[in-house]
Order: structure tokens, then sequence, then C-alpha cells
């Protein structure tokens, strides 16, 4: 049997859910009947652990370090072109392309070429924007600007993949593709938490977190979309209204850790938050969180919601994109609009306050999470794997 070959393109590959998705999809789609390339860009933040297993990777890649996330014509050209190139040597069934710069550049590098190389005419165009960017990223006139060129670019595209019905609703609304090309798979999620016996006690001992204290945390980017700026504005309020002990953990890195920091000692409440950066043992983290916050302005899925709710934790969010598929208001979790530090800390305070409440919403957002749908749960990666399957069979 004749492998088919899928293409894959990201324009970064780092700690997000995005890049993490892709090479779940290259290491896992069943290599008997595919044949995997990536093409990718390199990043600051890039996972150097990558280049120390090359060796053991089931599939091709190429590093474009052209292939950057900013606009830029001179990078960008030279990325089309090497794009251009690699497809053509490569001949794949399917370019497959993920992230808004890099799907814009990967598809119309695979239409140019579909249209100029009669080896290639049957070649087909496959894009996950892993959420979209036309609200919450960039300014009115910028995210106009992008929101023409994914409308334009989806009419070369046959088929368009949403982290969730929220995410391919939302696109559909703002008059990206038709109905008939979205199709929704979600990202598969890690679900498994590494604590043995008696490591979360150690865990709070080595961030100083009081044996008493309730743990409130979030893990992220710390990047503007994420929103966090209004989770430590949050903390500010919850520690002003409650005469309690509570550990406030920020996991992750990003470029807005440094005016996070002054921000935060400009409330006084540095001793509250704990900065934790970039770490390996994200879901040991969120076993000792009893709250877990999600202050996105925009956010396709969630990873980290769902890792969450995995554990049977309650979690406040904000009402945007993908998240409201997620938590259903005041069963699964608490939704709050974005923007707003304090809907957030009332509904962080409410849960603090009602401990049966928190204890029900976890309850039933595990169960969520793990509920059967088309033979595997939900979120796992399993059915992610089994849903691209389909997908590229039937391209």
């Amino acid at each position: 049997m004749n492998k088919k070959k899928v293409m894959h393109i990201i324009t970064r590959l780092d700690k997000g859910g995005s890049a993490e998705t892709v090479l779940l999809i290259c290491r896992g789609v069943a290599e008997n009947k595919y044949e995997m390339v990536l093409i990718y860009g390199l990043s600051q933040d890039f996972d150097k652990t990558l280049l120390s297993t090359t060796p053991l990777l089931p599939f091709t890649f190429y590093l474009l370090p052209s292939l950057v996330r900013e606009i830029s014509p001179v990078k960008d050209i030279i990325a089309f072109w090497k794009i251009y190139k690699i497809i053509k040597k490569e001949k794949p069934d399917i370019v497959h392309t993920h992230t808004s710069k890099a799907g814009f550049i990967g598809r119309w590098a695979a239409w140019f070429l579909r249209l100029t190389t009669y080896d290639l005419r049957l070649m087909k165009i496959i894009h996950t924007p892993h959420g979209h960017i036309f609200y919450g990223y960039y300014g009115k006139l910028k995210s106009l600007f992008f929101l023409l060129l994914e409308r334009v670019t989806a009419k070369i595209t046959n088929q368009l993949v949403a982290l969730t019905e929220g995410e391919k609703n939302e696109s559909l609304a703002f008059g990206v593709g038709r109905p008939k090309q979205w199709t929704v798979i979600h990202s598969g999620v890690e679900m498994t938490a590494n604590r043995g016996q008696g490591a979360g006690d150690r865990l709070r001992t080595s961030l100083d977190i009081p044996e008493d204290a309730i743990v409130i945390g979030t893990v992220s980017r710390l990047e503007p979309v994420k929103g966090i700026k209004y989770f430590v504005d949050a903390v500010r309020l919850i520690t002003k209204s409650l005469n309690r002990s509570i550990s406030f953990l920020i996991v992750g890195d990003g470029s807005e850790r440094k005016s996070l920091e002054l921000r935060v000692e400009s409330l006084e409440i540095k001793d509250k938050i704990i900065f934790t950066g970039m770490r390996n043992d994200v879901m040991d983290l969120l076993s000792i969180m009893d709250i877990y916050v999600q202050p996105s302005l925009n956010e396709g899925m969630g990873k980290t919601i769902v890792q969450a709710f995995s554990l049977g934790k309650p979690v406040v969010a904000t009402s945007v994109q993908g998240i409201p598929y997620l938590i259903k208001d005041e069963e699964t979790g608490l939704l709050v609009p974005p923007k707003s530090s304090e809907k957030l800390a009332e509904a962080v305070i409410r849960l603090i306050n009602r401990r049966e409440q928190r204890k029900k919403i976890g309850a039933d957002a595990k169960k969520f999470v793990f509920e059967s749908v088309d033979g595997f749960p939900r979120f796992s990666i399993e059915r992610m794997l089994v849903l691209l399957d389909k997908l590229y069979e039937n391209m």
C-alpha cells in the first residue's frame, strides 16, 4: 500500500498548544499509512530538546529561520519561495498548515505550485488556525487586514479544521470559509499527572506555599492576548476582600513577564504571587491548585482548561471564542467577561467561599472531559489522531 505523504507547516515550535499538537500528529498518526514532513520556523522560545532527539523523530523536517510570526516582507518572500521549493521536492498528497502566518504563506505556496505543476494538481490543502486572530491580538485596522487575508485564503483551501464549535461558528460569522469546508477536531491533550505519594506536599514546599493556603493559578504564555494582567489585578481585589491564606501561581513565560512583575510590585502583592517560569511539570502544578483561572482575551480551545478539568479542578475563565464550548456556565465552570478583573475576582471569591460548589463543578467538568465520544475520551490524543486519519483518508 502506497503511503500518503502529509506535509505540516507551522511558524513556531515552542511550548504553546499548537506546536505540541503538531508534534503529536507527526509522531502519532499511523506510520504504516502516512509519511510525515514538517516545516517550521525557529523562535526565541524554541524547544531545543527537539534538536537533541532529531535522530529519533519518525518524520522528515525542515527548519526555515525566515518563517517568522511578525510581518516581514523580505523574510516572508524568502519563506514563500523556500516552502514552494520544498513542496515541489517532497510532492506531498496533502499540505496541512497551522496557525495564521504559516497558514497564509504555506497555503499560497501550495496553491501556486498546484496551479503550475501537473504532478501536484491533485494535492489537497488543509488549514488549522488553532484559534482565530480576529480580536484580542491587534488593533482594529490590523485585525481587519488579517481577516480579509483569511477570507481570501479560505477560497483556495480544501478543508478548514477548528478546535471547537465556538471557533468554527465565530470564523463563519466573520465570513471565513463556507460551512461545508469546516470540521471540528479537538487538540489531543495529555491528561496524566506524574505526582507520586507525597509529591504534592513537596511541590508546595519547594514553592514556599503555606500548608493551609488555598492555591489559585493560571498556566500560560505571558503574552498580551492571554490577559494575565487582569489576573494580577484580580489578585489584589481578592486579597483585599478575603482575610485568609491564599497563594497565586503564574506558570509560564513570555514577553510580558517583566511588566507583570513590575505590576505585582506596584500593587504591593509580591508576597502573594509566585512566578514559576516555564515548567515541564504543568500537570503536577495544576494538581496542587484549588481553582484554575484562564483570563484570555481570545482562545481557540484552551488545553490547560482541559487538563485542569481532567484533575477535577473548578475553572474560572473568560467567555471568548472556544472557551464557552468547554465551560457551561455554573455547571462545568464559571464564565466571566474578558478584560474584567472585577468579575474575575468575584467569581474566584465565590468559589473560595463555596467549597461544595467547587467540588461539584470540578466533578462535572472531569466527567465532561472523559466522556466517551467516537469510542475515545472526548479530548484524548487517540481521538484526535483517529479523526485526522479519517480526514486524510477522505481527502
